[in-house]
């Protein structure tokens, strides 16, 4: 760590004679994850602002992320040079900088921060347009690790597997708990499985996070019980958890934790423990609010307020520490919070409203749907009909999109008694996988690329 910290000053220093300083923007497009740590305290060490550019964007939301902030100073490696010469975009390469140990830390002014400035830009995912810049504080990043430590309690001989991008909220908040309290990081963040496997076996690997996707790849690749033996915690977040995961990581016994959380949090602010809960419980529940977090429910949407909310997407006005987070809500009649669904995302078919995230549920529980995704389309009858996507665990790329008297029909009928007709997928289309980010949201606009190139 002391040596990752001197190179990170050595770097604060030639960007302090390249103009940077307090509050300046610097973007990271940077794919080596112990390259980008040494840029981002660097960036810290200058009280700038560091805005991490996500290593999946299309080159149009490139271009869309560089106007929005636009940036002092862009700093990539070779693996995205092409990328940012072809728009034309001015940056430095990683490679222009001297770590040498002749290189003589000089000017390098003694910053303090402002808590309350902004110290990241981070962008959303991007799953239904063009990402949104997220502002983030000190504060809120302070406010995320105390709640998260609480919870957690971490100690200086956790080693946490860190699989995340360092591009996301999840993966830089793990970079940043770890400088707060002193655990050791391992990084496999391309997420290969048999790299992960072997760190999880050899390292004494004792925490890691996870998307539902990745759960589901290693449940999938190995023994679970003898995988799984050395973590005393695995944190699953970044969307819905399907009831057919849940039932296998109870019957495994695994140290489960549920969290939810975005972006504009600064990472999650619920979570309960499976082995806390009933059997009952679903991948929608929500858990209970950590320390300082306060949620309520306005209009059946999701209120946030607390120190780890956003300062506000550029362009737009301040939170003032409140977030209305678009996830609608259900209230059990225990006073339990369980997400029904988005608020841009109801169905509305027939004149009846539909929550996809309730027909993709029972989609998940036939025993030949490894994945699945549910759209909306327009259509002259129903106003909008409702399209699922679906990948079978024995995929035959040959079927694509289903017909009256194809095997859509297998689909259609297992949902009849467990859904409204209304509530039924009129189509039914076979992909051999769902597009999604890194953080495993769905991309939409992709998956109706999918479609759309079926019908031509």
């Amino acid at each position: 760590m002391k040596t990752l910290m001197m190179e990170s000053l050595k770097i604060a220093s030639q960007l302090h004679k390249k103009g940077v300083s307090r509050q300046s923007r610097i973007m990271l497009s940077i794919d080596d994850p112990i390259a980008f740590i040494r840029f981002f305290l660097a960036g810290q060490n200058l009280g700038a602002v560091v805005i991490p550019l996500h290593r999946k964007f299309t080159n149009d939301e490139i271009i869309s992320c560089f106007e929005t902030v636009k940036p002092a100073i862009l700093v990539t490696d070779q693996s995205h040079l092409k990328v940012f010469k072809k728009n034309k975009i001015n940056q430095l390469s990683v490679d222009d900088f001297d770590l040498s140990d002749t290189y003589f830390i000089q000017d390098l002014p003694n910053v303090l921060p402002d808590p309350e400035d902004v110290c990241v830009i981070l962008f959303t995912s991007g799953s239904t347009g063009l990402p949104k810049a997220v502002q983030l504080t000190a504060v809120n990043f302070i406010s995320s690790a105390r709640s998260w430590h609480q919870e957690v309690q971490f100690t200086e001989h956790d080693n946490y597997l860190l699989c995340l991008p360092v591009s996301h909220v999840g993966g830089l908040n793990i970079i940043i708990r770890a400088l707060l309290y002193g655990f050791n990081i391992s990084i496999a963040i391309d997420f290969n499985i048999n790299k992960v496997n072997q760190l999880i076996y050899h390292q004494d690997i004792s925490l890691i996070s996870l998307v539902p996707t990745m759960m589901s790849r290693l449940l999938q690749s190995n023994n679970i019980t003898s995988l799984f033996s050395s973590l005393r915690l695995i944190v699953i977040g970044g969307g819905p958890i399907s009831d057919k995961l849940l039932k296998i990581c109870r019957e495994s016994n695994l140290p489960i934790m549920v969290s939810y959380g975005m972006t504009e949090t600064c990472s999650g602010i619920c979570g309960w423990h499976l082995s806390a809960v009933t059997a009952e419980e679903d991948g929608n529940y929500i858990g209970f609010p950590f320390n300082d977090v306060k949620l309520q429910v306005d209009d059946s949407e999701i209120v946030v307020s607390g120190p780890m909310v956003m300062k506000g997407y550029i362009g737009e006005t301040d939170c003032r520490g409140i977030h209305y987070t678009g996830d609608l809500a259900r209230i059990s009649d225990d006073n339990k919070t369980y997400i029904s669904g988005r608020k841009d995302n109801i169905i509305i078919s027939g004149g009846e409203n539909v929550s996809p995230e309730e027909v993709k549920n029972i989609l998940m529980q036939i025993p030949d749907v490894n994945d699945c995704e549910v759209a909306k389309l327009p259509d002259n009858e129903w106003g909008m009909k409702i399209v699922a996507f679906i990948v079978l665990k024995n995929y035959d790329e040959s079927r694509g999109l289903i017909k009256p008297g194809d095997q859509g029909i297998e689909i259609k009928n297992y949902c009849k008694g467990k859904l409204a007709d209304y509530k039924i997928p009129k189509e039914v289309f076979y992909v051999n996988s769902i597009p999604r980010t890194d953080t495993g949201k769905v991309l939409k606009t992709k998956l109706m690329s999918i479609y759309n190139d079926s019908k031509h």
